[in-house]
Parts: structure tokens; C-alpha cells; sequence
């Protein structure tokens, strides 16, 4: 749902969202913030790692974000915003200011969750960050967890220590080129896997044929575009 018309966007937010406000902002490079929004109306609500909220971030534009944590007792929500600077998100997103209101689509079972495997493999990029730090950090530490995130050189001691079982790679010109090397050489543990590809559409395509190759079943792979080539506020 990226765009819709202002009074429907409108109605939709009053109809879903839940109120608000920004209780921290913790800017974390040039490129990403952490932003933690709290309020009773978020006490209690069911998630899993993985799922979605969504936010109005214009008159017309909705868009989706996956949370870093959620804490149901306190009615605390974390996203991790990529301030890419293109687009009314990314906007929204480094104009918020402590204090401000903010009307919550969510949390509810919008987005994936967590598979049943022996092991589990993420790959994503920088828009995939928050959703990949809630996914791997709820699996238990005997759980053998393998993948990649691709970031801009820049960012990569950004991300490191939000993605701490993963490897952070440096993008190349070819958006998700890094991520295809790095799985053509991986080796896949014994048992039954689970995969999740998150961010770049075209890429997740790619992705997805070469895991089935390999032996993959269909139904233990999860992908989630954030955003495809050509197109807008997925």
C-alpha cells in the first residue's frame, strides 16, 4: 500500500494507527538512526521478528517498516531507519524529533517470521537492517545461523555490531553482486534450512532460483522486497 489517495491515507491512519509519540532518537552514522516510540495504546500487542508496522509519512504515502525490538510490557517499539534520502520515508523518517506524535499501523502479522530449521540463512541490504537484527538475535545461540548483509563501505562499521552473526559485505556498483558472490561460495550446513530474503527484489529472484538449485524446498524460503528496480514504497 505506497500510495493512496490523501482522504483514504487519512482515514486508514485514524483507522489503524495507534497512538504515539517519539521517545528517543539515536542517530547511529550519516546513513542510519535508531528511533524508539513508546505509548500504552502498543502495550500488549502480538508480534514475532519479522513482522511489520507501517507509518503515513505524507498525505499520500504509507510505508512499511520491519522493528529491531518491540517490548509488549512497556509499549516500546525500535525501528532502524536507512536515511537514503530518496523518497518521502526516508524524509519522514529524519524528520522526527523527541516528543513528536506518531500514529502506529501495528504491530500485528504483516511481514515473516521465523521458520523451523537446523539452520537458518538471511540474506539483505541496508534497508533490511532492523528486520535482520530482530530475526537473528531471537534465534538461540546453538542455533547455526549463516548470511550476508550488503552495505555501503561506509556503513559497515555501522552495521557490524547490529547484525553480529552475519557478514556485512561492501556493495558493489551491481545492487545485490556482493550478496550472489558471497552465496556462491557459501557452504550450507547439514539438516533441514530455512531462508529469508529481504530488500532487493531483482536480487531476492536470483537468490531464491540459486537456494533451490542447491536443494532448498519452496516452502523454506521466506522473501520480503523492500524495494525493486523501478519502483516505489513496496
Amino acid at each position: 500500500m505506497p500510495e493512496l489517495p490523501t482522504f483514504l491515507a487519512g482515514r486508514v491512519e485514524r483507522w489503524f494507527g495507534l497512538q504515539s509519540s517519539v521517545a528517543a532518537i539515536e542517530p547511529l552514522s550519516a546513513k542510519f538512526c535508531r528511533v524508539c516510540f513508546a505509548g500504552d495504546a502498543l502495550k500488549g500487542r502480538r508480534w514475532e521478528p519479522g513482522h511489520e508496522i507501517e507509518f503515513r509519512v505524507d498525505e499520500r504515502a504509507l510505508r512499511h517498516y520491519t522493528p529491531a525490538s518491540y517490548d509488549p510490557a512497556a509499549g516500546r517499539i525500535e525501528v532502524i531507519f536507512f536515511l537514503h534520502g530518496q523518497g518521502p520515508g526516508s524524509a519522514w523518517a529524519a524528520g522526527l524529533r523527541v516528543g513528536q506524535s506518531a500514529l502506529v499501523m501495528g504491530p500485528g502479522n504483516g511481514g515473516i517470521s521465523l521458520l523451523h530449521g537446523d539452520w537458518h540463512l538471511f540474506l539483505g541490504d541496508e534497508t533490511t537492517v532492523g528486520g535482520l537484527h530482530a530475526m537473528t538475535t531471537a534465534l538461540a545461540v546453538s542455533v547455526p545461523v549463516l548470511g550476508a548483509v550488503e552495505v555501503l563501505g561506509s556503513e559497515e562499521h555501522t552495521v557490524t555490531p547490529l547484525v553480529l552473526r552475519l557478514s556485512v559485505l561492501t556493495r558493489r556498483p551491481s545492487n545485490g553482486a556482493a550478496l550472489d558472490a558471497w552465496l556462491a561460495e557459501a557452504t550450507l550446513p547439514p539438516g533441514r534450512g530455512a531462508a529469508y530474503l529481504l530488500g532487493h527484489g531483482q536480487s531476492i529472484q536470483r537468490q531464491r532460483d540459486v537456494l533451490l538449485a542447491r536443494g532448498l524446498e519452496r516452502k523454506q524460503i521466506r522473501c520480503r522486497a523492500y524495494w525493486a528496480d523501478g519502483k516505489r514504497g513496496l
